[in-house]
């Protein structure tokens, strides 16, 4: 028996068992340890196997309900030992149940609750402990007790009641039904009980873009949903998108049904047409989540990843630049009216007076197409574009200010880039772009 005790845990629910824990348990035989240190400095792991094993069959046996008892043998996070009573055989709680009966002083903290069932429940339901004041505590088997221990051979006399652990979170996939939108895997469990009002979210689950809660009314069959994208997935262009596209949809008016499904049974567990969604009425716009889907499909057709920025906001210039690549992707070509004034750098004289002509021959407006090779790699968000040509077709346009490049013209030096401006001309001007690796 032992005759030091310092804390006293048991469990309740069904299928569980009394057990049994002292932090003040040492198991010390100096002869076999030396025996096991002398077997694996010779590299004998087959003895040291054997030696081990005949240590641990001693210690069961030295259970007071052996064979139908042994004891197991844990550390704690601070090192402390901890000793647990368990079945030999799966049929001893059946055939030789562990009896056991205890004397308390309930705290007061608990005296709100009608009963000891009650308490019980809320233990269970908010999966807390039980702490209680233990005055005596006593276990048996059979006829053989095991422990028999009273509050005054202990400084400390505790006894804490574990409740049985929920299920464990299950695969689920949330969708709506009728639509493309969904996050395909989720592990969601149930974390509290408040009444007919059941709690279940994917805390638990390890390296997820998204935090999912439900909190299901199951008599007034109502259901409010929470969900976050954490912190290290805001810059993943297909989790944003996901979000943020969810939020879209929330606030249409004829919104789907939302649904959370059961993967392995392939069923849904419950399906709302009334559901609210914990995000303020959504701010971005269409062309927002246009933006982010033209980055998605950047991302699978080369095989690469954006890195939005950290503050979340794309500039004008950036969703301009994504414009033209994408329509490069798809072989289209980035059409926009020319309404202000086009600048370009020209070097070859031949070039230049060749424009001089175009533009005394035709008043009207001239259509002409530039090549300019890329010297640094295009990017953006952290990915490099393969392109090695940006190709401008300029549509009804002229030269601004003719004469003064015409004069420049005759005083430039052989290496010199002179910069030519082109207008438009009317409604009917347009600047055509697109990025390539060839002329086209």
């Amino acid at each position: 028996m032992i005759k030091k005790f310092k804390n006293v845990i048991s469990q309740f629910g069904t299928g569980n068992i009394a057990i049994l824990k002292s932090k003040h348990v040492t198991v010390n035989n100096i002869q076999a340890m030396d025996k096991l240190n002398e077997l694996i400095q010779k590299g004998n792991w087959i003895g040291a196997a054997k030696l081990m094993f005949q240590m641990k069959k001693y210690v069961d046996s030295q259970h007071p309900a052996a064979p139908h008892y042994k004891y197991e043998f844990s550390e704690d996070e601070s090192g402390g030992i901890w000793k647990t009573i368990v079945p030999a055989y799966p049929e001893a709680p059946v055939l030789h149940p562990l009896k056991g009966n205890f004397r308390f002083i309930l705290p007061e903290k608990y005296r709100r609750f009608k009963n000891m069932a009650e308490l019980l429940h809320n233990s269970y339901c908010n999966q807390e402990n039980i702490e209680l004041d233990a005055i005596a505590f006593k276990t048996w088997v059979d006829e053989t007790i095991i422990d028999d221990l009273h509050k005054k051979d202990f400084a400390s006399f505790k006894l804490t009641l574990i409740p049985e652990k929920f299920p464990p979170p299950t695969p689920m996939r949330l969708y709506l039904k009728g639509h493309a939108w969904s996050i395909d895997y989720l592990e969601i469990g149930v974390t509290k009980i408040d009444g007919s009002t059941i709690f279940i979210d994917n805390h638990k689950q390890k390296n997820v873009p998204f935090y999912v809660q439900f909190i299901i009314d199951i008599t007034g069959s109502r259901a409010e949903m929470k969900i976050e994208i954490k912190e290290d997935y805001l810059r993943s262009v297909r989790d944003v998108l996901i979000f943020k596209e969810f939020a879209h949809l929330s606030n249409k008016r004829t919104r789907h049904k939302l649904a959370l499904k059961l993967l392995k049974e392939d069923s849904d567990i419950f399906i709302a047409e009334e559901w609210n969604f914990n995000e303020d009425k959504s701010d971005e716009t269409m062309e927002f989540l246009k933006l982010l889907k033209k980055l998605k499909y950047l991302e699978e057709e080369l095989q690469g990843n954006f890195t939005l920025p950290i503050h979340g906001f794309i500039t004008e210039n950036e969703a301009y630049l994504i414009d033209i690549i994408y329509s490069s992707l798809i072989n289209h070509t980035f059409k926009e009216k020319l309404t202000e004034t086009i600048s370009v750098k020209i070097k070859e004289e031949k070039e230049i007076a060749s424009l001089l002509s175009l533009q005394s021959k035709k008043k009207n407006g001239f259509s002409i197409s530039l090549n300019n090779y890329i010297d640094e790699p295009v990017s953006i968000f952290g990915f490099v574009f393969p392109f090695n040509i940006h190709q401008i077709l300029l549509e009804k346009v002229s030269l601004k200010d003719a004469e003064l490049l015409e004069r420049k013209l005759a005083i430039k030096d052989e290496d010199e880039e002179l910069i030519v401006k082109f207008k438009p001309v009317g409604k009917s001007s347009y600047v055509i772009q697109k990025f390539s690796n060839e002329i086209e």
